[in-house]
């Protein structure tokens, strides 16, 4: 699955993109900010999962 991770924390990002690549198998691209974000979407992605990891 191609998932989109946006996370402004970058020891955050680089833990979770490695978990998700390494233990299930994702293929990741992370976005530090909205607008990094949106330019991601702009690209052909078709799968995508939203999550806001601080709310947990």
């Amino acid at each position: 699955m191609k998932l989109l991770l946006v996370e402004d924390h970058d020891r955050m990002a680089k833990i979770l993109c490695d978990l998700l690549q390494m233990k299930y198998g994702h293929e990741v691209e992370h976005a530090p900010t909205g607008q990094a974000a949106l330019e991601a979407l702009q690209k052909n992605w078709q799968e995508l999962n939203a999550l806001n990891w601080s709310s947990f």
